[in-house]
């Protein structure tokens, strides 16, 4: 491996590919590659943190022992020519896709007066009516209540405050990207193209990806021309003989 090659080695454009990984092995998994775009150039740095300790018998206050702690791969991914197609494997969690609909008799608890709730539908066209349950007053917008997306605003003065109600309205086509909680994934990636400093080819394997999907939220669409993908190569130092499972990835520079 090296990764502890000068920046100038490292500014690269060539082909990326992920996929998922084997997690009895570490390496790619055998549902193989998916195409990512062309990178117009991929950059990383390393960075090593040690524990040091110093031995004071001399009267010197010699450092006698230097071990390395943990050591972390940062690097950003500038991709050309993706698309949404392709964005939805980027996302460290998963894609939901909604339908728009009509929602009857959405069932919230009692709001106070200053608060505000939100419907459940991430996508919100229109509000129809809001009644009180079980009695089924109906509720004045803008007197009662104040309409913004998805988020009822409940004013000070309201007749709405302190009954349990029921929000009828209509709802738009959504596609939602979940970053962060339990489907987080780590991500084998597979790098092949060119210094573009020296114009030697280049091989370089990661094995054990994260992408800063936050910093891609934004960036759903129908067709991404250009997108910046920050991301991380992991390791686990406490299974450091575990092969490929542990280790960051093999970078091959042509002679």
């Amino acid at each position: 491996m090296a990764f502890g090659l000068p920046e100038y080695y490292q500014r690269l454009g060539g082909t990326v590919h992920i996929g998922e990984r084997d997690l009895t092995t570490g390496t790619l998994a055998a549902t193989g590659l998916t195409f990512l775009g062309d990178a117009s150039e991929l950059t990383f740095e390393t960075s090593q943190e040690f524990v040091e300790h110093m031995e004071h018998q001399s009267g010197d206050g010699k450092k006698d022992v230097k071990i390395p702690r943990m050591t972390t791969i940062n690097g950003n991914l500038i991709l050309d020519n993706t698309g949404s197609q392709n964005f939805k494997t980027f996302i460290r969690g998963t894609l939901a896709t909604d339908t728009g609909a009509s929602v009857s008799a959405e069932a919230h608890t009692a709001p106070a007066a200053g608060s505000s709730f939100l419907l459940t539908k991430p996508i919100v066209n229109a509000v129809t009516s809001i009644t009180s349950d079980p009695t089924g007053t109906t509720f004045v917008a803008g007197d009662d209540y104040v309409v913004d997306g998805r988020l009822i605003y409940v004013p000070e003065g309201s007749a709405m405050a302190g009954d349990p109600i029921l929000v009828n309205y209509t709802s738009g086509d959504s596609t939602e990207a979940s970053f962060f909680g339990e489907n987080f994934k780590e991500y084998y990636l597979f790098f092949q193209g060119y210094n573009t400093i020296n114009k030697k080819r280049v091989s370089l394997d990661f094995y054990k990806v994260s992408f800063d999907a936050a910093s891609l939220g934004n960036l759903l669409g129908d067709e991404i021309i250009q997108m910046t993908c920050p991301f991380e190569a992991l390791f686990e130092p406490l299974q450091s003989t575990a092969g490929n499972l542990a280790g960051y990835g093999n970078y091959v520079l042509a002679d």
